[in-house]
């Protein structure tokens, strides 16, 4: 037998799973004395209880507007075994900065050699 009113909300509030304590009255016969009889009882705007609990993710279908999806299709020109393969090997490679100063440096220095070996014809013809 409930000591309180059962409140039914008007709106559909988020669902927390309370379990409600129910106790028993007062002045009924052998009856322990419990914490929440020291405890006052608090009145409540139930409308506003309400207006903060109330589940707002249950929202009609009918008044959200559909938005299509577009569905990207990822295409490869490898197998997943060989596309896994060459994911692996990329990731060991130094980053783009790194590698476009490496080669820049590497075609220096072939210039360079081009440039001597050019040097060492022309002054091993005049000797």
């Amino acid at each position: 037998m409930p000591t309180k009113p059962v409140i039914n909300p008007s709106k559909k509030l988020k669902n927390y799973q309370w379990k409600r304590l129910l106790h028993e009255p007062k002045d009924k016969k052998g009856r322990v004395h419990l914490v929440w009889d020291d405890i006052q009882e608090v009145n409540m705007d139930i409308k506003e209880v309400e207006d903060l609990f109330e589940d707002q993710k249950k929202v009609k279908v009918e008044d959200t507007p559909v938005k299509s999806k577009t569905i990207k299709v990822k295409k490869s020109y490898f197998d997943a075994d060989t596309s896994l393969k060459m994911s692996i090997v990329l990731k060991r490679l130094p980053k783009p900065q790194v590698t476009c100063e490496i080669l820049t440096n590497i075609g220096n220095i072939f210039y360079l050699k081009l440039q001597m070996r050019n040097l060492q014809k022309k002054f091993s013809l005049r000797l």
